[in-house]
């Protein structure tokens, strides 16, 4: 519960593999200034190949109910090692189901933002009780992914030969329609 003039901030922390000691495991915990913090979780630069690369992401999902003010309600904002980034890689209004318990109260259904995370450190979603009528309620799930795409098979290799087979189709087209005799005949 949030209560007005308040902020929180919910923490997902991000330490390179040289600064985490003893093979730490994540672990979870409450501010005493209000919020959480989910971490260390380990960041390794991208392992990046000929063949693959790989992104790490930083996802949170929220939701936060309340009664809105006659000003509007609650600024929230995210930022990252280097500053503010609430330019999200990708940002969603629906979760996996969960949309029938949004809102209980009013205010915001179910949103994910994922952040593409560049560099160790802390990513956090700063959220403000202002202009709420009454405390709100905020649920935030966090955590981090790893995808390594794959520059190769099987895709690559039938998208290229999709092109050049339609390349080489066009121009035998173009080759026939022009060497082709006209067999229209204009008669007088």
């Amino acid at each position: 519960m949030i209560k007005p003039g308040v902020g929180f901030q919910y923490i997902l922390m991000f330490k390179a593999a040289s600064a985490t000691c003893c093979n730490q495991a994540p672990s979870g915990y409450t501010l005493p200034t209000g919020g959480f913090v989910f971490g260390p979780l380990l960041w390794t630069p991208p392992n990046d190949t000929s063949s693959s690369y790989d992104r790490r992401y930083a996802v949170f999902t929220d939701s936060f109910s309340f009664l809105p003010g006659p000003s509007g309600c609650c600024p929230f904002w995210f930022s990252g090692p280097q500053g503010n980034i609430s330019q999200p890689f990708l940002n969603t209004g629906r979760y996996g189901g969960l949309e029938q318990y949004a809102g209980v109260r009013g205010g915001f259904s179910w949103a994910t933002s994922i952040f593409e995370v560049n560099a160790p450190g802390n990513y956090t979603l700063h959220f403000t009780n202002a202009g709420a009528m009454g405390n709100v309620t905020g649920r935030v799930a966090m955590g981090a992914s790893i995808i390594t795409y794959s520059r190769t098979q099987p895709y690559l290799y039938l998208g290229i030969g999709s092109t050049v087979f339609a390349i080489i189709f066009a121009a035998v087209t173009a080759l026939v329609y022009w060497t082709k005799p006209s067999s229209t005949v204009i008669k007088n």
